[in-house]
């Protein structure tokens, strides 16, 4: 089962993309089926010439030689021969043209791809929880750091370390 899927801004380009790809294979399929068919034809046709060509041969052979000797039943028994060859490659022709001329589909197509309702994407859930979880990460880096200022400013030493800190960048900038 091969399942195939097409992303695009378009709904309907993208579904008629996906209906292109399975009418390729279909037909690359066909044409392996029918390759493969039509070599087994040819075979039979070009076997069969060379059968009618021996069967000619056995019947001349036949018209020359006197009803009355052994090489007349040698003949007669080469034609009958040439004949049930021929007969046997004639029906495997027939044969290899039926299966030549079946046209079956070798692909199946189970559900026509038809325009989507709705989008592929993005993944609206997935950007939610994504920004959910940074703005929690956030949050609580945001109240790490408030938390560690308001220490800071309630015992002296932390205080002048902060004025330092304020002061080294202020002077950078």
């Amino acid at each position: 089962m091969i399942t195939i899927e097409v992303n695009d801004k378009d709904p309907k380009r993208s579904a008629d993309m996906a209906n292109a790809f399975i009418e390729e294979l279909a037909k690359l399929m066909q044409n392996f089926a029918l390759t493969d068919a039509s070599q087994k034809r040819v075979c039979f046709e070009q076997q069969m010439k060379q059968a009618k060509n021996k069967l000619t041969d056995a019947e001349i052979h036949m018209d020359r030689t006197p009803n009355t000797s052994l090489q007349y039943l040698d003949a007669v028994r080469d034609l009958k021969y040439q004949e049930a060859i021929w007969e046997i490659l004639a029906k495997q022709f027939e044969v290899a043209k039926l299966d030549e001329a079946k046209d079956f589909p070798l692909v199946q197509v189970l559900d026509k791809a038809i325009p989507p309702e709705k989008k592929s994407k993005p993944k609206r859930s997935l950007i939610v929880i994504l920004a959910a979880l940074v703005a929690f990460f956030l949050a609580v880096i945001w109240a790490f750091i408030s938390e560690a200022m308001q220490r800071a400013r309630e015992q002296p030493e932390q205080a002048e370390r902060m004025l330092a800190l304020r002061a080294a960048f202020k002077l950078r900038a």
